[in-house]
């Protein structure tokens, strides 16, 4: 169930794609991970990531602090296809799981209730086959007011 109480407009799926394009080419710690956003709408981002052997913890199993970092990529990604700037305020991460063994996993958020100021997504991250749930948890984002690309949709608006 989503709600939205915000007079904000939707944007376009072209500006949606441009703010995403921006966001993926200026996030250097995603990039370093590898993730990718392979799909979007409003409120919603699905993304995936490699699994490296640099990711593995000493017990063999992806690093949760990996697995954290994909799902507020996704959350964030999610927030931001409303064209706003939106940190992270915060995030809650539930391991049901090993990602053991796997070449891949998938992050999906999804909009729980997108208000004035704050935004709420449930993400939820699966193995390779997209239906095994590895961790599912809340990350709450907060809207700076500002958008994500200026006025002429090309550049970045000013922090």
């Amino acid at each position: 169930m989503m709600k939205s109480d915000t007079q904000s407009q939707t944007i376009s799926r072209e500006k949606m794609l441009r703010c995403l394009e921006y966001r993926q080419k200026h996030n250097n710690f995603g990039s370093l991970l590898g993730i990718e956003i392979l799909d979007f709408g409003e409120g919603y981002a699905k993304a995936v990531m490699p699994v490296r052997p640099e990711f593995l913890n000493p017990l063999g199993t992806v690093h949760g602090g990996c697995l954290y970092s994909l799902a507020d990529t996704v959350g964030g990604n999610a927030s931001a296809t409303f064209g706003y700037i939106t940190p992270t305020v915060s995030g809650d991460l539930h391991f049901l799981r090993p990602a053991k063994g796997m070449d891949r996993i998938y992050g999906v958020a999804k909009m729980i209730k997108h208000g004035r100021s704050l935004g709420v997504y449930r993400v939820t991250l699966y193995g390779p086959d997209e239906e095994t749930e590895l961790a599912t948890g809340t990350f709450t984002y907060f809207s700076k007011g500002k958008p994500i690309l200026s006025d002429d949709g090309d550049t970045a608006s000013a922090e």
